[in-house]
């Protein structure tokens, strides 16, 4: 049987505020950036994207 693996790519939510596109690299369950620093897991970077949802919105009057 094949094993299932999961791939979870993500964007550094620090570098995208800054309107960089870095792909996060994961060690574990943690994902880091090489650009700026950045660490976190999952739930922690999808925090951050809610945050900058929430800004965008905020700033369309939405």
């Amino acid at each position: 049987m094949a094993e299932h693996r999961e791939n979870i790519i993500l964007r550094c939510p620090v570098c995208f505020a800054r309107e960089n596109d870095v792909v996060l690299l994961r060690e574990g369950v943690m994902f880091y950036c090489v650009k700026c620093g950045f660490e976190g897991d999952e739930a922690r970077v999808r925090e951050l994207y809610a945050d900058q949802q929430k800004n965008i919105a905020g700033a369309r009057g939405g």
